[in-house]
């Protein structure tokens, strides 16, 4: 039943010593990572050329308010679906008459622009891609 060997004990007992804690050494960093850092963030072309919000949305009020609006849902991309058209128009358009000059709310002015020209390319017929 137990070991016939006298230092069985001691010897598992060493076994499971754990080792000594030693201090850390110093790392020696070569040039390459004293380098200076790249900045790796991806330019904004949004504000490096400015928009000229007025003009382009008197444009937008003036196509669609002299356009009938389709009634069925239109495909803006292959993401977005446009359910109710004319809420959408109108809601854009509010949008972007009060909030005008910030690139955060630019993608509302290129949604509508999105829509003009999917408009203005397709005739109004059930049987286009982008009509559901």
């Amino acid at each position: 039943m137990f070991p016939e060997d006298d230092n069985y004990y001691e010897i598992a007992l060493t076994r499971n010593k754990p080792e000594p804690i030693t201090p850390a050494k110093k790392r020696v960093h070569s040039k390459k990572f004293l380098a200076k850092k790249k900045d790796f963030r991806i330019p904004n072309k949004i504000h490096s050329d400015p928009i000229d919000w007025q003009a382009r949305i008197e444009k937008l009020e003036n196509y669609f308010a002299n356009i009938s609006l389709p009634q069925n849902s239109i495909a803006l991309n292959p993401c977005t679906t446009i359910i109710d058209v004319p809420g959408f128009v109108e809601s854009h358009l509010t949008y972007i008459k009060n909030c005008q000059r910030s690139s955060v709310h630019l993608p509302y002015l290129e949604r509508l622009e999105k829509l003009m020209e999917i408009l203005e390319s397709t005739p109004l017929s059930l049987d286009s891609d982008y009509f559901l």
